[in-house]
């Protein structure tokens, strides 16, 4: 009898502690920004916008000299796109150009780097004043922030919001049609 009454106090115990568990989790889970987009940006302090900005410009800009260096080393003259048509190699580094930076230097404080891209981290933070569009991924938008198509954070949303943003198309972002209309064009045949 001890036993049973053993036994049974100890599921009771481990079902009210994995009751517990899974209530907690649930709860922070439903707490916890969705990571890659605008909540997790707004949750983040200026400086963690700061450098993860600085990070994806350099990796842009890094990636696009390395490429354009490798097929241009390939291909005198210019560079090959898909399309078959030859660019310049000065077009081709421009392609992901971000110049609006500062550059980084340390802060009146002696301990805090400026990372010199607030040109770009206040744009997205513009962007994300409207509810609509903390659906739309941080990183996208760093990506059409380049030298070509750098705007204002309200220019940016109306640009959006008009269907003239030719991003391409979206899937799997529930309610992404708020914010970034996509224009739709039917071939005549």
């Amino acid at each position: 009898m001890r036993i049973r009454t053993n036994i049974a106090v100890q599921l009771a115990l481990f079902g009210t502690v994995f009751v517990a568990a899974c209530h907690r989790s649930a709860q922070v889970s439903a707490r916890s920004p969705r990571a890659g987009f605008g909540e997790e940006w707004l949750a983040w302090t200026p400086q963690q916008r700061a450098e993860h900005t600085a990070s994806f410009i350099d990796g842009a800009t890094t990636t696009s000299y390395t490429i354009c260096n490798a097929i241009d080393s390939s291909i005198p003259g210019g560079t090959h796109l898909p399309s078959g048509t030859l660019i310049p190699r000065e077009e081709c580094l421009d392609i992901q150009k971000f110049s609006k930076g500062t550059g980084w230097k340390l802060a009146n404080d002696g301990k805090t780097v400026d990372y010199g891209v607030s040109a770009y981290t206040t744009v997205i933070d513009e962007l994300y004043k409207h509810p609509e569009c903390l659906v739309m991924p941080y990183d996208t938008v760093l990506e059409h922030l380049n030298d070509k198509e750098y705007v204002s954070g309200s220019e940016l949303f109306k640009k959006l919001q008009s269907g003239q943003a030719a991003w391409g198309n979206f899937s799997g972002f529930d309610g992404m049609d708020k914010c970034y209309r996509v224009t739709q064009t039917r071939v005549a045949n």
